[in-house]
């Protein structure tokens, strides 16, 4: 039985694992975080699952739970508003043998402990404890961050970086002990107070085959540090770059995303930085190097393989200095003719906006400062200064200033996904053709991201020993965006003064003697990306067992071809001044370049050429295993700009 971080699906490292259990004893406070944080929850026959991940989404809780213990397809309803974390737990797991435990921000699911027979009533049962302590090793010592969960409930602890732990339980208690990659054990502790356990492998689990340098092998046989995720879990996340998929689904993958805008990808990194330059890891995608996987559809993709240390990626020199992704796409199967549409309709909401003061709190704070600073509101020669009283009232009624933020930015954007795909085939030809098109919004009006994305993959055997194999892969994406870039836009927003309001009542854009950010998005010109990539590959494999069993020979020619075109047309925009009857006394121009029309455009061409050809020879003798791989690859690119 083994100890679940709901919302990953990850395998955690015994290193990660204690440092999850020191977490778990540092969370205890006087004030828990269930007693800070409300939800308003509204569902209809949905499931426990999707109740846990709007918890996970909507707080800083981590939901743990035993496996086969809670009922997650289950369906429940629940309305509720400003309500503490216990609310939705009670109404959740009402009438079920599920209860639960709270320790700062973490949630324990577990079974109900099963009741005791009432005794009669002249005597008196009570349970004793007692104290047992142990050790956990496997094959090559000890086991940090091993599961050592009392059985049937939620009482447990893990091992230290010794392998060691201390439990306290009942006299008559079932100790499970788990770890990721190892069998589940059940001991009766009895009378024992020091246990010594020892950890078998799981066979199932090592019999897995993972996708590696040129091939593919079992994990058991594996020595290199690898991690996999499946296409089905990329699925998961609506996104429209499948870097931001990838974040927190396999451990030693790091993912940071610098930017929220549409098209905006995380920068992925594997163990971290290992160098003050490029620190980028290789992307090999069917076997060809590519630039990067972030624009491909996660509807294409089999399986991802990281190959995180040198004796894991060493075939592939001194590319894999930073790691290497390799990526999988579906390929077609024998079986009749199937087609499937995938599709998401998502809004995206900023985590935060900076908080600012509102004008009345603005302007009673300067006349404070300007009083701290030794100004006298009486003092004609100072009163030009401060903010009247007048004006204040009118501040704090809203019949003056203005929130800029509600002016520039949005709550809500839209993002959608949709793709088609179809695959089927027969014992001699198998396809898969997928189609996609993403269509994303920003915080701010005229920024959006649109992609629109093809993949066509065929197998056929031509012999009995020749397999060939054609994949082609296209994509078209178009980014528009304002001529002035988020970061500078967010710069605008906040220094302009909120004693300002956006607009007139006439409509005529304030002077702000400065920029006026709404106008910057609105008519301060446009940014404009086209981006295109074609890739074809054509693959073979030749069985020659007719020289000896077992060997093969393998091939593959590629040809890629990108160019992008940028444009930014910067223009001018003015602003007015207006007295209280609304006449125009003065205006200013802004925007573009010193007030000025200004045009910029470059394009940007390359290919690339890629051959891989190489002998492959394995065969198994009895219980040994003996494999040898010999490669020739090419890979020329060439570009131009202007």
């Amino acid at each position: 039985m083994n100890l679940y971080f709901k919302r990953k699906s990850i395998r955690i490292l015994r290193l990660s694992a204690l440092c999850l259990l020191l977490g778990l004893e540092a969370g205890i406070a006087t004030e828990t975080y269930s007693q800070k944080t409300l939800f308003t929850l509204s569902v209809e026959n949905q499931s426990v699952k999707e109740v846990f991940d709007y918890i996970e989404q909507n707080s800083e809780f981590i939901i743990f739970y035993l496996d086969k213990t809670v009922d997650l397809n289950r369906k429940v309803s629940i309305q509720l508003k400003n309500q503490q974390v216990e609310s939705i737990l009670n109404q959740l797991f009402e009438n079920t043998d599920n209860t639960y435990t709270i320790k700062d921000r973490q949630i324990i699911i577990s079974k109900k402990r099963e009741m005791m027979p009432e005794a009669p009533e002249s005597k008196e049962v009570t349970q004793q404890k007692k104290v047992v302590t142990g050790t956990v090793m496997d094959a090559l010592g000890p086991v940090a961050g091993a599961n050592i969960i009392v059985k049937g409930t939620a009482n447990g602890t893990m091992t230290d970086m010794d392998g060691k732990f201390s439990l306290e339980v009942p006299e008559d208690a079932t100790l499970e002990i788990s770890y990721i990659g190892y069998v589940t054990q059940q001991i009766k502790v009895g009378s024992q107070t020091m246990l010594n356990i020892t950890l078998k492998e799981d066979t199932e689990m090592l019999d897995e085959v993972v996708v590696v340098g040129y091939g593919t092998k079992k994990k058991i046989n594996l020595t290199g540090a690898i991690a996999a995720v499946g296409g089905e879990d990329l699925v998961k996340t609506s996104t429209s770059k499948l870097s931001n998929a990838i974040a927190g689904r396999m451990p030693g993958v790091m993912a940071l995303s610098t930017s929220g805008e549409p098209a905006a990808q995380s920068t992925l990194s594997i163990r971290g930085n290992s160098t003050l330059n490029n620190n980028t890891p290789l992307v090999v995608i069917d076997g060809i190097p590519r630039d990067g996987f972030d624009n491909f559809d996660p509807n294409e993709i089999e399986s991802i393989t990281v190959l995180k240390d040198g004796a894991a990626a060493a075939i592939y020199g001194a590319r894999a200095n930073n790691g290497v992704f390799l990526v999988t796409t579906k390929r077609g199967k024998e079986g009749k003719f199937n087609i499937s549409y995938n599709g998401t309709v998502s809004f995206q909401s900023p985590t935060k906006y900076p908080d600012v003061m509102n004008a009345y709190e603005f302007a009673t704070n300067m006349n404070k400062a300007l009083d701290n600073m030794g100004y006298d509101r009486n003092n004609p020669a100072h009163a030009s200064r401060y903010y009247s009283d007048a004006d204040i009232e009118k501040y704090r009624t809203g019949q003056a200033g203005g929130d800029w933020y509600e002016a520039t930015f949005k709550d809500v954007s839209l993002m959608q996904n949709h793709n088609v795909t179809i695959d089927g085939g027969t014992d001699r030809v198998r396809y898969f053709f997928s189609m996609g098109a993403v269509d994303q919004d920003g915080m701010y009006d005229n920024i959006n991201y649109k992609a629109y994305k093809f993949r066509s993959n065929i197998d056929a055997d031509i012999t009995p020993i020749l397999r060939v194999g054609t994949s082609l892969d296209g994509r078209y994406e178009v980014t528009n965006s304002p001529a002035v870039g988020s970061s500078t836009l967010f710069h605008y927003a906040t220094k302009v003064l909120p004693t300002l309001r956006p607009y007139y009542p006439s409509g005529r854009p304030i002077n702000t003697a400065g920029e006026h950010v709404v106008e910057e998005i609105n008519h301060g010109g446009y940014s404009r990306t086209k981006y295109n990539t074609f890739q074809g590959t054509i693959t073979a494999n030749l069985k020659l067992d007719a020289i000896t069993e077992g060997l093969s020979a393998n091939g593959n020619v590629s040809f890629g071809k990108y160019y992008d075109f940028n444009k930014a047309f910067y223009t001018p925009y003015t602003m007015y001044s207006e007295d209280e009857d609304g006449n125009v006394i003065g205006s200013k121009v802004a925007g573009g370049e010193s007030g000025k029309t200004a045009l910029s455009e470059s394009f940007n061409e390359s290919y690339s050429t890629f051959v891989n050809v190489g002998l492959n020879y394995q065969r198994t003798f009895g219980r040994h295993d003996i494999s040898g791989l010999l490669v020739y690859e090419q890979n020329v690119s060439k570009g131009e700009s202007f």
